[in-house]
């Protein structure tokens, strides 16, 4: 398999043809995200909460993977992601995560 959509992709900067080789790939469920990092890498750190009573003061999260990321893999992640939830919230609504960004 390719890309989600089954499509080679090319590199606009390059012209490269870009192949996704889906092989190893994993699927895991993560409902926690937080973002760290300096200025040689920026990670990513994926997990699950534990809590699902609301009254509860502390948030227990199992973290479960770290993804560690240049910071131009990180700035095109941002812009990937970014339209991607644009693309969302234009088929189905705005997404409310509790504050203004």
């Amino acid at each position: 398999m390719n890309t989600p959509d089954s499509t080679p992709q090319t590199d606009s900067e390059s012209e490269k043809k870009i192949v996704w080789n889906d092989e190893a790939l994993r699927s895991h469920y993560a409902n926690v995200v937080n973002v760290v990092g300096g200025r040689e890498e920026i990670s990513l750190l994926f997990g699950q909460s534990r809590n699902w009573k609301p009254e509860e003061q502390e948030v227990i999260v199992d973290l479960s993977h770290k993804m560690v990321l240049s910071p131009l893999s990180a700035k095109r992640l941002a812009f990937i992601l970014s339209r991607a939830v644009a693309a969302y919230e234009q088929a189905y609504g705005a997404i409310d995560i509790g504050f203004k960004p």
